[in-house]
């Protein structure tokens, strides 16, 4: 397998927003989206035969729907937990493929009566809550209404969008009728209806646009977004495949998704050292385990474990953490 070039951000192991030197190129460039580039330039600088499909790179508009929207889900779904997956790193993820090979994301179940989901990085999760998404047995994806390589103007959006609903929808399909429509700022606004723009709490003077696609602004979650039970200490999977039977999640990535979400309630905090307990003694040779385990010890007020606790800091730090 051809991997990326050595790049750009240069992460440092085992540590949240730190970097060993200044990036050496855009995050966002062709391969992101693409994969790795050198089979394809071989092919074009030899001029190589293509025929109907070059499969020298990744086409994201050639992949099934679920498949395009994993390489859109690396940046814009952060949902209530991002795993690595057992011995991966980020840049192990190829286009292509399925981004829970790499990454399990995770949610928090919904509460009914718990408020407006943020839609900040939650794009995906949001989409499949539409009822347009669950109508097109899995057509509608990101790439549907979203060209990379294009970004109509503010006066070209609502123009450019309203063609993207007419995909599937006509002008017949909205109730209203076009003068109360056309009165509207900007007029004919199909998203404006029904892809509003919400505030955001933690980004102050922002806005984003909701990609649960609703038919009124006060249409309810659909009854599949709880399906599991109010309260429940069990963590939604975001990121298999629809509709498939749902991949065996390793011990170690559910440990870390509950570490996570602990503080979100008692029930996660519960289920986490749970976890916790089960899988320390199997995994004596894990960094984040040790360091999970010597945070327990350092918050245990009732039995403090401070000697310990640096112990299994000191073993993590030999293995190699940061």
């Amino acid at each position: 397998m051809h991997r990326l070039p050595q790049r750009t951000a240069q992460p440092v192991a085992n540590r949240n927003g730190l970097y060993r030197h200044p990036f050496k190129e855009l995050a966002i460039g062709c391969e992101r989206c693409h994969g790795p580039g050198q089979l394809h330039v071989e092919a074009h600088t030899k001029g190589t035969p293509q025929g109907s499909g070059d499969r020298s790179i990744v086409n994201p508009a050639r992949l099934p729907g679920w498949l395009a929207d994993n390489v859109c889900m690396q940046c814009h779904e952060q949902a209530d937990a991002r795993v690595l997956q057992p011995g991966k790193d980020f840049l192990d993820f190829r286009p292509g493929t399925p981004l829970n090979e790499t990454v399990a994301i995770f949610k928090v179940p919904l509460r009914r009566g718990s408020g407006t989901e943020s839609p900040l990085l939650n794009h995906y999760y949001l989409m499949t809550l539409a009822k347009c998404y669950r109508a097109s047995n899995g057509a509608l994806a990101c790439i549907t209404c979203h060209d990379p390589h294009q970004q109509p103007s503010e006066q070209e959006s609502p123009s450019y969008y309203r063609q993207k609903c007419f995909q599937c929808h006509t002008n017949g399909s909205c109730p209203l009728p076009l003068t109360t429509r056309l009165r509207g700022s900007p007029p004919n606004d199909c998203v404006r209806c029904h892809m509003a723009k919400v505030s955001l709490l933690t980004i102050s003077h922002s806005a984003l646009t909701d990609h649960r696609i609703v038919i009124s602004p006060n249409e309810p979650y659909p009854d599949g977004a709880f399906e599991k039970q109010s309260g429940s200490a069990e963590l939604v999977h975001l990121n298999p495949e629809p509709g498939k039977e749902q991949p065996q999640v390793p011990a170690l990535t559910m440990l870390l998704a509950y570490a996570q979400v602990r503080d979100v309630d008692s029930a996660h905090r519960q289920r986490y050292l749970e976890l916790l307990n089960q899988i320390a003694g199997n995994e004596q040779d894990s960094i984040e385990v040790l360091e999970l385990l010597a945070r327990r010890g350092l918050e245990d007020q009732a039995h403090p474990a401070s000697a310990e606790a640096i112990g299994d800091l000191a073993r993590a730090i030999q293995l190699g953490s940061s």
